[in-house]
C-alpha cells in the first residue's frame, strides 16, 4: 500500500505558537512511522526545511515549549531519515546534517542545573543525538564506504581491486536518476547524453555535499605548540593539541558521563543514561569508516576516556548497550595499531590474555548479538596483534572461539548470519589453521544448506529491508567461500565436493551486484587451480555467466573483480581460454582498456588480455589488435600513462611481438605503429631506467619488459634488427645494463644483443645495405661490448654466463 501526503500537511508554519507547532509535529510524527513508503513519500512532499528552522530553540517567553519543539522536531527528522539515495538527497538539501551538528552542542551546554529540569534537558540531548545518529548512519549506508568490503578475503586480493570498500554512489542508484532526469517527450540521442552528464553533475555535487557533512563532525586539527625556554633555561617540551568539531566534542562528553557511576549529577536516571551511551556508540559504530575518523574519536586524553569508557559500558552495560559498546569499539581500533594498544593498556592484568579476558568472555554470553559483536572484535584485535602472512593468529583465546561462535551463528541465527558471515571471512582470511577448524565444523556443508535457501525475490511482497538484508548474507557467505578457498587446494576440492559451485554459478546473475561481485571472488579462488580449470569450470559451462558480467551498464566492482578472474581464465593452459574467447570475451575486455576511466578495472582487463595473447598464434593476436589497436597500444605506452597501466601495456606488446609458428608481428610497419613512433616509445623507456639506476624496483620492470620487446622485434628479420642497431642512444643504455646488479636487466639485455647480432641469410637487397650506417658486429665492438663480456664471464649467475656464452658465439 502506498502512503502519500498533500505538501502543506508536511510544511510546519514557523510562526505558529509552540503549542500548534507540537501539534503539527506529532501529526506528521505518527504518518510516518511504520512502511519506507510512507517517510519517503513525507519526505517528497516538502516540509523538511521547517523541521530543520525548529531545530534550534528559540527565545520563547516558554523555554520549556520552545525545547519541546526542537526536540520533537529532531524526533521527527530521525523517523523521516532512510538509507535511500532520494531521502539522502532531500536532507542534505535542507542541510539537516549540519543544523543537527550545530542544535546537540547548544542543547547539551545549556545551563539548567535543578532536577526537574535537568530530565527534561537529557531528553531533548537523547532527541537530538537519535536525530544525529539516524542522518549519519543512514548517509554512510548510502554514500559508503560499507563496513565490511572485499578486504575481508586478504591479502590475496589486491588494494587496486577494493572498490566496493571504496567506492560512493551505488551504480544503481546512479543509472535510476539518470533515467529519471532523461524521461520526457520528443529527446533524442543528444537529449539522453545531456541527461546523461546531468545525473553526473548531479551525483558529484550530493556526494560533495555528504563528504562536508562528514566533515562537520569528524574534521580535526592538531596543533604542536613551539618549544619555549623557561626561566631556569630548561626547555619545555612540545605539546599537542587536538581540536574537535564541537558537535564531536559533545558526543564523547555524553559517552564519557553515560559510562560513569550512576550518581553522577550530571544525568538523572540509568536507563537514560543507557540510550544515550547506546546512541552514541552506534553513531560511532554507523559512521566511522576511515583512518581520519578513528583519529578524530581516540586522539588525546579525551579520546583516551572514551576508549575507557566503552570499555565500562562493555563491561557493566545492558545487553543492547554491551553489542553497541562492542561495536563501536570494533569500528575505531580497525586498521589502527595505536588505538588497539591504548584500549588493551586500559585493562587489567599483567598479561595479554587477562587484558583481552572482559573481550573473550563475552564470546560465551548467552545473547546471541552480544556474542556476534564480541566474537568480531576478536577478530579484528586477533588481525592487529597478529598481522599476516607473517604471523597467525594463536589457537588460544582470540581465534578459536571466536570461529566456533560465528560458524554458529551462521547456522542457528538467521537475523544475524549476514554480519556474522563477513566477519567469518574477515577472521579465517590467510589463516590457515582456523580455516581447518572451521572445516572441521562443517563450515561447507553449513554454506550449503543456507545458501540453497530459496530467493527471497521469488517471494510475493518482500520489504526492501528483506531484500537488503537476504542479499547481504549472500555476499557474506560467498566471500567466506572465497576466504576459505584462496590460498588452499585441498580446501577448492572440498568446497566441489560440497556442491558449491553450482549456487557459486548461480550468483553470477543474482539481482545485487554485491552478490555478483562476491560471486566473481569464488570463481577467481578456484581459477587458481590447475585441476578446476581442466575440469570442473569446463564441465559446467561457467563461460556463460561470467562473459555476461562484461556487458556495459553492468556494475564497476563487479566489472573489477570479474576481470581478475578472467585473468586467470586466460592462461596458456586453461581449457577456459578458447570458450571465454568463443564467447565474445576479448572484444568487450579491449573495450574497457581503451574506453574505462577506472584504472583498476583496465589493469585487470589488460592483466587479462596479456594473458590471452601469451603463446597465441598470429591470427589471434591480430584479431585482438582489431580491438585494441596500435594507436591504443601507443597511447597507453605513453610517458603520461600511469606506471601499472605502462607495464601492462608492454607485457602486451612482448606477446603480439613474439614470433610463434614462423609468422612474426612487429608493429614496425607503416599500416601498424611505425617504425620512428614504437621505437621512440621503448627507447624512452629503456632510457627511464638509467635514471633510477637501472636495477632499482622503480622503473626496473619496465625497462625489463621495453628491452624483451625490442628482443622480440629483432627475432622478425633482419630490418627489425638494422631499425633498432640504428639507435645509437638505446644501444649505449643496453650495454650500460650489462653493468646492472639486476640479474633479469642484465640476462634481457644480453637475450638482445644477442638477436641483434644474429645471422641469417643476407639479402642482396640495396635498400637494406643503403639503410645500414655500420654493421651491427662493427658498431656493437667499437661500444666496447667484447670488454664487457669478458667481464661478465665470471657473473655469479648461471643464466649470464650460458647467455655471454651463446653471444661470443655469434660474435665469432
Amino acid at each position: 500500500m502506498t502512503v502519500s501526503l498533500p505538501a502543506r500537511s508536511s510544511a510546519i508554519p514557523l510562526d505558529a505558537t509552540p503549542t500548534e507547532q507540537l501539534a503539527h509535529l506529532s501529526r506528521l510524527k505518527r504518518s510516518v512511522v511504520g512502511t519506507q513508503a510512507a517517510k519517503a513519500a513525507a519526505l517528497q512532499a516538502g516540509g523538511v526545511d521547517s523541521l530543520v528552522a525548529l531545530l534550534q530553540p528559540r527565545p520563547e517567553p516558554d523555554v520549556e515549549a520552545s525545547l519541546a519543539v526542537s526536540s520533537e522536531a529532531a524526533n521527527v527528522l530521525a523517523a523521516l531519515s532512510i538509507p535511500t539515495l532520494d531521502a539522502v538527497s532531500t536532507l542534505l538539501a535542507a542541510h539537516a546534517h549540519q543544523a543537527v551538528c550545530e542544535s546537540l552542542p547548544l542543547i547539551a551546554s545549556l545551563d539548567r542545573t535543578d532536577e526537574g529540569s535537568l530530565a527534561s534537558r537529557y531528553k531533548v540531548i537523547e532527541s537530538h543525538l537519535r536525530a544525529l545518529k539516524a542522518l549519519y548512519t543512514d548517509l554512510v549506508k548510502v554514500v559508503g564506504p560499507r563496513q565490511w568490503g572485499t578486504d575481508v578475503i586478504g591479502a590475496s586480493i589486491d588494494v587496486a581491486e577494493r572498490q566496493d570498500a571504496e567506492s560512493v554512489w551505488k551504480q544503481e542508484d546512479a543509472r535510476k536518476m539518470r533515467a529519471s532526469k532523461g524521461k520526457g517527450k520528443g529527446k533524442g540521442r543528444e537529449g539522453e547524453t545531456m541527461s546523461e552528464a546531468d545525473g553526473d553533475a548531479g551525483l558529484a555535487g550530493l556526494l560533495s555535499q555528504a563528504r562536508y557533512a562528514l566533515d562537520e563532525v569528524y574534521r580535526m586539527e592538531t596543533e604542536t605548540t613551539a618549544t619555549s625556554v623557561a626561566s631556569s633555561s630548561i626547555a619545555s617540551l612540545p605539546s599537542t593539541r587536538h581540536s574537535r568539531p564541537s558537535v564531536l566534542d559533545t558526543v564523547l562528553d555524553l559517552l564519557i558521563r553515560s559510562s560513569e557511576e550512576d550518581t553522577h549529577p550530571a544525568i538523572p536516571s540509568v536507563p537514560q543514561r543507557m540510550r544515550i551511551a547506546e546512541f552514541v556508540c552506534n553513531f560511532f559504530s554507523g559512521t566511522v569508516r576511515w583512518p581520519h575518523q578513528r583519529r578524530a574519536v581516540t586522539s588525546g586524553e579525551k579520546g583516551k576516556e572514551a576508549l575507557a569508557a566503552l570499555r565500562r559500558l562493555a563491561d557493566k552495560g545492558t545487553d543492547k548497550v554491551r553489542e553497541a559498546a562492542l561495536n563501536a569499539i570494533t569500528a575505531l581500533i580497525r586498521d589502527s595499531g595505536d588505538s588497539m594498544l591504548t584500549l588493551l593498556n586500559l585493562g587489567q592484568g599483567e598479561t595479554l590474555r587477562t587484558r583481552l579476558l572482559p573481550f573473550t568472555s563475552l564470546c560465551q554470553s548467552p545473547v546471541p548479538p552480544v556474542r556476534l559483536a564480541a566474537a568480531t572484535l576478536c577478530a579484528v584485535l586477533g588481525k592487529l596483534l597478529y598481522p599476516p602472512p607473517a604471523l597467525h593468529i594463536p589457537d588460544g583465546e582470540l581465534g578459536t572461539p571466536a570461529t566456533n561462535v560465528l560458524l554458529s551463528l551462521i547456522e542457528q541465527e538467521p537475523a544475524l548470519r549476514a554480519r556474522a558471515a563477513f566477519a567469518f571471512a574477515y577472521l579465517v582470511a590467510d589463516e590457515l589453521p582456523l580455516q581447518k577448524r572451521a572445516l572441521a565444523a562443517r563450515c561447507f556443508q553449513i554454506f550449503k544448506t543456507v545458501l540453497d535457501q530459496p530467493l527471497l525475490l521469488d517471494q510475493p511482497y518482500p520489504t526492501p529491508a528483506a531484500l537488503e538484508e537476504d542479499g547481504r548474507m549472500r555476499e557474506g557467505i560467498l566471500l567466506c567461500i572465497a576466504s576459505m578457498t584462496a590460498i588452499s587446494e585441498e580446501q577448492r576440492r572440498l568446497m566441489l565436493q560440497a556442491h558449491l559451485l553450482a549456487p557459486v554459478l548461480s550468483s553470477l546473475s543474482h539481482p545485487f551486484s554485491t552478490v555478483r561481485a562476491a560471486g566473481c571472488h569464488c570463481i577467481r579462488a578456484l581459477s587458481r587451480s590447475v585441476n578446476v580449470l581442466r575440469t570442473d569450470l569446463v564441465e559446467s559451462h561457467a563461460e556463460g555467466p561470467l562473459v555476461a558480467l562484461l556487458r556495459e551498464d553492468e556494475n564497476e566492482v563487479v566489472k573489477v573483480t570479474a576481470m581478475a578472474a578472467f585473468a586467470n581464465l586466460l592462461l596458456d593452459f586453461s581449457p577456459m581460454r578458447s570458450v571465454l574467447v568463443d564467447a565474445g570475451c576479448v572484444p568487450r575486455m579491449c573495450q574497457l582498456v581503451v574506453k574505462s576511466s577506472n584504472e583498476a578495472l583496465r589493469l585487470n582487463a589488460m592483466w587479462a588480455i596479456k594473458n590471452a595473447t601469451y603463446q597465441s598464434n598470429a591470427d589471434f593476436k591480430r584479431s585482438v589488435l582489431a580491438c585494441l589497436t596500435w594507436n591504443d597500444l601507443a597511447s597507453l605506452l605513453s610517458p603520461s600513462s600511469p606506471r601499472p597501466i605502462v607495464e601492462q601495456a608492454l607485457g602486451i606488446l612482448r606477446n603480439i611481438t613474439c614470433v610463434t609458428n614462423n609468422e612474426a608481428i612487429t608493429g614496425l610497419g607503416r599500416d601498424e605503429m611505425g617504425e620512428e613512433r614504437l621505437l621512440g616509445l621503448l627507447e624512452g623507456w629503456v632510457a627511464g631506467g638509467s635514471a633510477v639506476g637501472g636495477g632499482g624496483k622503480e622503473g626496473g620492470e619496465v625497462v625489463v619488459l621495453a628491452i624483451y620487446c625490442l628482443n622480440n622485434i629483432a627475432t622478425a628479420h633482419e630490418a627489425a634488427q638494422l631499425a633498432i642497431a640504428s639507435r645509437t642512444s638505446l644501444l649505449r643504455h643496453v650495454l650500460g645494463y650489462l653493468d646492472s646488479r639486476s640479474l633479469h636487466l642484465r640476462v634481457a639485455s644480453l637475450w638482445l644483443l644477442h638477436n641483434l647480432v644474429y645471422r641469417r641469410s643476407l639479402s642482396s637487397s640495396s635498400s637494406l645495405a643503403a639503410r645500414r650506417p655500420h654493421e651491427i658486429l662493427d658498431k656493437l665492438r667499437a661500444m666496447g661490448l667484447e670488454a664487457k663480456l669478458r667481464m661478465l664471464e665470471r657473473d655469479p649467475e648461471l643464466d649470464v654466463r650460458e647467455r655471454v656464452r651463446d653471444l661470443r658465439e655469434m660474435l665469432g
